[in-house]
């Protein structure tokens, strides 16, 4: 509880993924030690940690390029979510782009959008980026510029997606369809539109992409794109195994699907989901 006296909501992602790497590691008779840090504070637990385990798993692009080579020295590196890049790490993610790309194909093609604006993530982190690209691609396939169409920057948090709903209102109507990089941020945008008398669907469209439990829980339900997270945390953990079993075997890149789930905050009517 910060200085405040607010109680912040847990970030339901971490939860699921922390969730699966804490099972699979049991399974595999290991003991998880978790660290959650931002910023500067985040590479100094992140360095303490590392001198106490026999392998490291981390959020891809949440420490320095030069912090993770200095610890891949000692001990092996498993980057949770991104595509892999130049390096020699050990990669789980997700198919970010995919997913993206069909959300937005079906928000333009079935339901006729060609204004969906994007809320993004942070811009640093691997998988805003993948889905932000799916995004472009979806518009460039229909002819659409996406030059032509506003983004707006978030933080994967629900308070600055009731912020940028504000500012968005404060400019005036809002766009036909609001296409979230996650759903923290558009269940936020969709409590200050309901406040406002802003209908959704019929109104303002809005999706995210996660598939959290409140999305399913939220009025409208909230359409979005389903990563199996749990899934993702047991993958990291196994190839974590298999590194320490292996430590000579090459980079191991594991990608994992993700599913459409189409709901009412797009819809407009309950879906067998």
């Amino acid at each position: 509880m910060p200085d405040s006296g607010e109680v912040r909501r847990p970030n339901l992602y971490f939860d699921e993924v922390l969730c699966g790497s804490e099972l699979q590691a049991w399974r595999d008779g290991f003991t998880l030690m978790v660290g959650v840090g931002r910023g500067a504070n985040a590479v100094e637990i992140v360095a303490d940690i590392a001198g106490r385990v026999d392998g490291l798993a981390l959020l891809a692009g949440s420490v320095p390029d030069d912090v993770l080579e200095h610890i891949s020295r000692r001990i092996p590196i498993v980057l949770i979510a991104g595509a892999r890049r130049d390096d020699d790490y050990d990669h789980v993610t997700v198919a970010n782009a995919e997913g993206m790309h069909a959300l937005t194909r079906h928000v333009i093609d079935d339901l006729g959008v060609r204004d969906a604006v994007y809320v993004s993530g942070p811009q640093s982190t691997p998988d805003d980026l993948e889905r932000h690209e799916g995004y472009r691609q979806a518009l460039a396939e229909s002819g659409i510029d996406a030059e032509s169409l506003p983004v707006h920057h978030g933080d994967f948090s629900r308070a600055r997606g009731r912020e940028i709903a504000t500012e968005i209102l404060a400019a005036g109507r809002p766009p036909r369809a609001l296409i979230c990089s996650n759903d923290q941020m558009a269940l936020g945008i969709l409590e200050v539109l309901q406040a406002r008398g802003i209908r959704v669907p019929e109104d303002t469209i809005v999706t995210g992409f996660d598939g959290i439990e409140d999305g399913r829980m939220s009025t409208p339900r909230l359409t979005t794109v389903q990563q199996p997270m749990v899934r993702l945390g047991r993958a990291a953990m196994r190839v974590m195994r298999g590194r320490l079993d292996d430590p000579s075997q090459p980079p191991i890149a594991v990608r994992l699907p993700v599913k459409l789930l189409l709901r009412e905050s797009s819809e407009g009517t309950p879906q067998a989901l």
